[in-house]
């Protein structure tokens, strides 16, 4: 999981199966088996900072947008 959360960070997506690069294949391909294993996917749930595990991505938001944001505004 822990490749698969790196390619997330450094890419900004998550690695897919229709590429040419072998290594973001086997990582499409790894992703999508965790995902199809409920135990697997429950097993990993900590790991999976930007819930990838999901199909769901956490946008990233400036510092400076999270100080600045007042709910109660």
């Amino acid at each position: 999981m822990r490749e698969i959360v790196d390619f997330y960070e450094v890419n900004g997506r998550i690695p897919s199966a229709e590429s040419d690069n072998v290594q973001e294949f086997t990582l499409a391909s790894r992703l999508e088996g965790i995902k199809a294993d409920p135990a697997k996917v429950k097993l990993l749930r900590d790991y999976d900072l930007y819930n990838l595990l999901r199909g769901e991505t956490v946008k990233e938001f400036p510092l400076e947008d999270m100080i600045a944001y007042d709910p109660l505004r």
